[in-house]
């Protein structure tokens, strides 16, 4: 039986943050992903034609050193644990991350779990999120605020961003 878009979004968020816990995904702002040095090897071998259709899935599953991570990057890589639908020759392209992640989350709920993740809590007039005032121009947006300000630790905020989501069949929701 076909799983509902809502299970699927559960099931990858359970499993980002279980790779959280277990610690095969080291939480860092500032970063979309950075590979673990064994899946950065695969990426070598690819870059001279030796394994290009590779299943990233399986190498995923099989490397037990920590990629680092931040909310984005740990939705695309649990997503790809999941699903499967990327080679390893492209877990590196940020354009397959984006497509891949936003077509099943959205991509106003990715951005807003990767704002509350980087601590952007300015709105801008377009409704987007950034992390200055731009003196004065921007107002704080108060419930992301108050969210990012109850979890000042970015491994906490993480796990409460992916708890959160889950609470919400797959939707951020501070």
């Amino acid at each position: 039986m076909k799983k509902t878009i809502k299970e699927r979004r559960i099931e990858v968020l359970k499993d980002a943050l279980l790779q959280v816990k277990n610690k095969l995904y080291k939480v860092e702002r500032g970063t979309y992903v950075f590979l673990s040095p064994t899946l950065q090897s695969i990426q070598n071998d690819i870059t001279f034609e030796r394994s290009k259709d590779l299943s990233a899935q399986e190498c995923l599953l099989k490397d037990k050193k920590p990629c680092t991570v931040c909310a984005k990057g740990a939705v695309f890589l649990s997503l790809v644990r999941k699903e499967n639908k990327v080679k390893m020759s492209v877990l590196d392209d940020n354009d397959v991350r984006e497509e891949k992640s936003n077509k099943l989350f959205g991509q106003k709920n990715m951005d807003r779990m990767e704002a509350a993740f980087e601590k952007y809590i300015y709105m801008d007039s377009d409704g987007g999120l950034s992390s200055y005032s731009n003196g004065g121009e921007r107002k704080k947006d108060v419930v992301m605020y108050n969210f990012v300000k109850k979890y000042p630790n970015t491994k906490d905020r993480l796990i409460a961003i992916l708890k959160n989501a889950i609470r919400h069949d797959g939707i951020f929701t501070p």
